[in-house]
């Protein structure tokens, strides 16, 4: 699951970034200011909106009276006389007006929704996780709409049809906290159903991914040192859930199986020999992308649109393979900023999504051939950029990959030998990586 924009620090959404708040920009303003703005904007449009339509039926100056003397009564009566007591029993009732309308029987169709969603749901797709997520959502968000909507629409209407809300008004109370009181009351179930329902989401999603690998030890094999010593070994898991993975383990027995369908397992190598595999990992883990700027060059090293094949997406574009006998400068370089050892230990991690359009057939069965290579935004950096990467391409499937901290240096350029990824090519905490297609004419 991908997040597309990262949870902000807390204070920043509260209040927003001093460094780019505008008051041009309402998306920095933050929570509470925003929050301050939509409700002096209500106040100014409110009263407005009332005005027209009252100077409609009753002319301009009546209406300006009408509306005039119901601001004052609200804030000179209504306001100081408010009583939190009887709206939260307005409230109270509201609830078990809710229950007696059996708004429980929407709770029981999410119920059979997910009972009957494995025989509809694709369970071979790539990212099965996506899918039940999706699922589980889009029920939810349009149950618990559906049945708010209905709810708090017929609410007051059917009052007046049964009468029971003469027992109400004839109390003192008064016509905002009958409001007020309804939609606290709408609002507490509508929050309560909608926690039941992800706690149930979270369990039946959790078993519906939830699965389990066997390794058979004979079909797995040793790699060993010069000197005979044990490095490591590897091999394939079962057939479960229409996958399988492979996996590798050390000399001491730990490790872990390559990712399939956005999961890993973790794998033990026991004493008697077998193997234990581990439960599920990945599948629920958010991301929160980090989204570079991206310049396309054409074969002259200008900036440019990228070649148009004819696809209708214009924020698409292909980039030109490599010419036997020909320099081709054509490639593709996405900036990233924020890029700290602190935030990636391991490495900087990249999720290709790419498109091949073949200009001949070819190897159907093998992808067309391109490389990575990492660059220095510093213009005046020792080490400009890093050797090149060279990858298979993947079609239609997010295609993850590391960049590792120690990297290949270019053949010829400065700093022969290793580099390393952030004290060599990160620049404060900017980074370049550019792409190429590497096969002739695709």
């Amino acid at each position: 699951m991908a997040l597309e924009r990262g949870i902000p620090d807390y204070w920043i959404w509260l209040l927003g970034n001093p460094k780019t708040a505008s008051l041009l920009d309402p998306t920095s303003w933050g929570f509470l200011f925003g929050t301050m703005a939509i409700c002096l904007l209500l106040f100014l449009i409110v009263p407005f909106v009332c005005f027209v339509v009252a100077s409609l039926q009753y002319g301009p100056s009546e209406a300006f009276y009408y509306v005039a003397k119901s601001i004052f009564s609200a804030v000179t009566e209504d306001l100081p006389r408010f009583s939190l007591r009887r709206t939260l029993a307005v409230a109270r009732l509201a609830v078990q007006e809710a229950i007696r309308n059996k708004v429980w029987i929407g709770f029981a169709i999410f119920l059979f929704l997910l009972l009957v969603a494995g025989m509809f749901l694709d369970v071979q797709n790539s990212n099965p996780s996506r899918v039940y997520l999706s699922f589980v959502l889009t029920s939810t968000n349009y149950l618990v709409l559906l049945m708010a909507l209905l709810l708090s629409a017929f609410s007051l209407p059917n009052d007046v049809k049964n009468r029971t809300i003469y027992t109400v008004v004839t109390k003192p109370i008064r016509a905002s906290e009958i409001v007020l009181g309804r939609i606290l009351g709408f609002a507490a179930w509508g929050t309560a159903t909608l926690v039941l329902m992800g706690v149930i989401s979270y369990f039946f999603v959790t078993w519906s991914l939830g699965h389990d690998h066997a390794i058979d030890t004979a079909s797995t094999t040793e790699e060993q040192g010069k000197d005979g010593t044990l490095i490591s070994r590897r091999g394939p898991t079962s057939l479960d859930l229409h996958h399988r993975h492979t996996f590798e383990v050390d000399a001491s027995g730990k490790g872990r199986t390559n990712t399939v369908q956005g999961h890993w397992h973790e794998v033990e190598r026991l004493a008697d020999g077998g193997y234990r595999v581990g439960r599920p990992q990945g599948h629920l883990i958010a991301r929160a992308p980090i989204y570079g700027q991206l310049v396309i060059y054409d074969r002259d090293g200008k900036p440019s649109k990228g070649i148009n094949v004819g696809n209708e997406w214009e924020y698409r574009g292909y980039i030109e393979g490599g010419t036997p006998g020909v320099q081709t400068k054509a490639h593709a370089v996405w900036t990233f900023s924020g890029i700290t050892k602190q935030k990636y230990p391991s490495g900087l991690p990249l999720e290709l999504n790419l498109r091949v359009f073949r200009t001949f057939k070819g190897d159907i069965e093998r992808g067309v051939l391109g490389e990575l290579v990492v660059r220095n935004p510093n213009p005046d950096a020792k080490v400009k950029r890093s050797g090149p990467i060279v990858f298979e391409s993947k079609e239609f499937v997010a295609d993850r990959r590391i960049i590792p901290r120690e990297l290949n240096s270019e053949v010829g350029g400065a700093g022969a030998g290793k580099l390393d990824l952030f004290a060599d090519l990160v620049d404060n905490g900017n980074v370049e990586v550019e792409l190429r297609c590497v096969d002739p004419a695709q």
